[in-house]
């Protein structure tokens, strides 16, 4: 813990006194494709891949650090309200969000129209968790109030105000939540039955709370993930099942783990930091037991990454970054991103040619066929759209 708050304490000092402002431009130009050469990787049981790097695409054989020209895509502005809580529905394609200065939901269909949700207005949501298939939704308020609304049936389910931080079971029928006291051992992991309300606890959380990240897995069989540092450059993940499980933990090298699990459930993407890296992001994809892990020589945060299917993956990546950003994305802001499309099976990572390139992403998205990227920028607000060309 020394160790850690030693860093955050020289990273204020670097950013208030040392950082220079940003005149730094992007090192590689619009329209290339990039196949990381010396991608890393440790363990290997069969279900995941191995890297190959003689990959042909459109009759073209790609070698590590080859690049060639491509066609650029457009950004078009789907969102001229700033949308908070964008979340896509990957069967129907629909996009939900909340806008702010109206209090109502809406979605946006694959034809680009605009549907209210409800007639009912919610005033001055702060935070939004939607169930898998978007139908419902966990609201937080100012007032420290909780509700699961469902959109389809227009009921209610009132939370406990103490319940911290969601996420909802596959199916949609459950949700997971942290259960916060002024006693640690009233501190727990519960799981709730939204038509029965029937609740369940998990784990006990003590005062560990922040190393707890609720991430229902497609199985249903994972819960969450519980994070504790082992050495200055590792970390131990534990699988923290429904039913007290014994799963077995994974070591991962770096800091700062936040994981995503990919739609089946069998791999799970990943960001960390250490100090070989000058603690910037490096993003990695393992299984789910950890018997093969992959540094996918990909600098960002695993929040700005989505799946469209288990092996391929679109991320928001910074044009660049200075030491130190990955213990706090925030400090990225500022930064513009291009959008890689990873094929995590072939090893091979391209940048999206864009027309501009001026965007922060805050969430990105993906069609389940893979053929529409949306984002929300994180400076704006606002809701883009790009068609994917094929090539």
């Amino acid at each position: 813990m020394f160790f850690l708050i030693s860093i955050m304490f020289g990273f204020l000092i670097y950013i208030m006194f040392f950082r220079s402002f940003i005149t730094k431009p992007p090192t590689e130009e619009p329209g290339e494709i990039y196949i990381p050469p010396n991608a890393t990787s440790t363990g290997y049981n069969g279900s995941l891949p191995k890297p190959d790097t003689n990959t042909n695409t459109n009759n073209n054989t790609n070698t590590p650090g080859k690049t060639r020209k491509l066609p650029k895509n457009k950004i078009k502005k789907i969102s001229q309200e700033k949308v908070q809580g964008a979340s896509i529905n990957r069967k129907t394609k629909d996009i939900v969000y909340y806008d702010k200065k109206e209090g109502k939901f809406y979605k946006i269909d694959e034809n680009g129209n605009k549907i209210l949700l409800s007639e009912k207005t919610f005033f001055d949501v702060q935070r939004i968790t939607w169930s898998k298939d978007n139908n419902k939704a966990v609201l937080e308020f100012p007032d420290n109030s909780k509700i699961i609304y469902d959109f389809q049936k227009e009921k209610q389910l009132t939370l406990p105000k103490n319940w911290e931080e969601f996420d909802f079971s596959q199916d949609s029928k459950k949700i997971i939540s942290k259960n916060k006291d002024s006693i640690r051992d009233n501190n727990f992991l519960v799981t709730t039955n939204i038509d029965t309300g029937k609740t369940k606890i998990v784990s006990s959380v003590g005062d560990n709370g922040n190393k707890f990240q609720l991430a229902w897995s497609p199985d249903n069989q994972i819960v969450a993930f519980f994070v504790k540092p082992v050495d200055f450059n590792h970390q131990e993940v534990f699988f923290i099942g429904q039913n007290e499980e014994n799963f077995r933990s994974v070591i991962v090298d770096g800091l700062g783990f936040k994981g995503k699990w990919s739609p089946s459930g069998d791999k799970i993407l990943f960001s960390v930091y250490d100090t070989e890296n000058n603690f910037l992001p490096n993003l990695w994809v393992m299984t789910k037991s950890g018997a093969y892990k992959k540094n996918l020589g990909i600098e960002t945060w695993v929040d700005k990454c989505a799946f469209a299917n288990d092996n391929i993956v679109y991320c928001g990546v910074p044009q660049y970054l200075e030491k130190m950003m990955g213990l706090d994305p925030s400090y990225a802001l500022e930064i513009n991103d291009d959008i890689y499309k990873i094929d995590i099976a072939k090893n091979i990572t391209k940048k999206i040619p864009l027309e501009t390139t001026y965007h922060n992403v805050q969430k990105i998205m993906v069609s389940n066929d893979g053929k529409k990227v949306y984002f929300v920028d994180s400076r704006t607000g606002r809701l883009y759209e790009i068609n994917i060309k094929e090539y």
